[in-house]
């Protein structure tokens, strides 16, 4: 079968933050290099072909996540990405930590470092990728959308790109009318940005061996829904985190509730996938996380306007510890003798 052949110097595999920012750079870098090579005489780079593939129809589509934000990447990449107009949807005006019950909550009477988010933002994932894919076809970078990697192409142990899916194949892999074979894209340097467990990259990792004798990845899912609510009922800026209820004492996760205006709030919940409990559902923890009197007053009179899912790769191993070893030294009597903390619960 022939296929289409795309040439390209370097291509990063996923129009999320992260490969839009690494396109960014890499010709941000270009042109300094080229720059200065005017003014000191030295050799120019030749125009370099840098894509990004992305599989949905829309960058951004992928990018469901609410999301505090540290700015300090996205300030050394762009320093005025602020007067770029960046979508920021709103600065970090409140950080609170709450312990829940069934019924009740405890909150924390000051915040662990790790959870400190004064100075940080809470953006839209989605339009800060749209924002990002605005900025690197300034630059000259190529946004292929309708592009999903689909298998790797492979020299040996040298990854020379990757083949795009098919397109006009039903669920049984039968070629309809439709059918168009993928593109082979070939580049110098390939870059994976794809998300937790990427299509490319579980098949490279058992390819090339890249998981033999390391730890196991450990995921989670995360599921947040956008809920509009009447003016004035939500709070711009505010951050808030909980663990333990409803999750179980030996599930890692916990909620979040950011505060996008006035009027909008995202919340969401987190439940480890390596829960020991086989029907441990995501979905409906968030559900049972809405009905907690804490969380079902902040979305009182309003209603959800958007829903969404994604994995996680658990690695905030060292927030959980420092939130252990915080919640180890708050003494059960001042909550109650009938609630009982969870120390193996992390936040979202």
């Amino acid at each position: 079968m022939e296929r289409e052949v795309l040439e390209f110097d370097v291509q990063f595999v996923g129009a999320g933050p992260a490969g839009l920012a690494g396109a960014i750079h890499l010709a941000n870098l270009v042109t300094k290099h080229n720059e200065t090579a005017t003014t000191t005489g030295g050799t120019a780079l030749p125009e370099l072909n840098i894509a990004v593939l992305e599989k949905s129809s829309e960058v951004g589509q992928h990018g469901i996540s609410g999301a505090v934000m540290d700015p300090r990447a996205l300030r050394e990449l762009m320093p005025d990405y602020v007067a770029k107009g960046c979508p920021i949807e709103a600065e970090v005006t409140g950080d609170d930590v709450y312990i829940l019950f069934e019924k009740s909550q405890f909150r924390l009477p000051f915040l662990p470092p790790a959870l400190h988010n004064h100075g940080n933002a809470i953006v839209s994932l989605g339009e800060l990728s749209k924002w990002l894919a605005a900025e690197a076809e300034a630059r000259g970078v190529l946004i292929a959308t309708e592009t999903p990697a689909q298998t790797p192409l492979l020299d040996g142990q040298k990854l020379l790109g990757v083949r795009t899916g098919d397109k006009g194949v039903d669920k049984h892999d039968n070629k309809k009318p439709t059918y168009q074979p993928g593109a082979d894209c070939l580049a110098k340097v390939t870059v994976l940005c794809e998300g937790p467990r990427g299509t490319t990259a579980k098949q490279l990792e058992k390819a090339l061996g890249l998981n033999a004798g390391k730890q196991p990845q450990v995921y989670a899912t995360g599921v947040k829904e956008l809920w509009e609510v009447p003016a004035g009922r939500a709070q711009k800026g505010r951050v808030i985190h909980t663990m333990n209820w409803p999750l179980t004492a030996d599930t890692f996760g916990g909620g979040f509730i950011y505060g996008l205006s006035d009027s909008l709030w995202y919340v969401g919940c987190v439940t480890g996938l390596d829960a020991k409990d086989p029907t441990s559902d995501p979905h409906g923890n968030l559900q049972r996380l809405k009905t907690h009197p804490l969380v079902s007053a902040l979305l009182e009179g309003g209603k959800p306007i958007s829903y969404g899912a994604k994995a996680i790769p658990a690695t905030c191993t060292l927030t959980m510890f420092s939130i252990i070893l915080f919640c180890s030294t708050i003494s059960v009597s001042a909550i109650g003798p009938t609630q009982r903390i969870s120390t193996s619960n992390c936040l979202a």
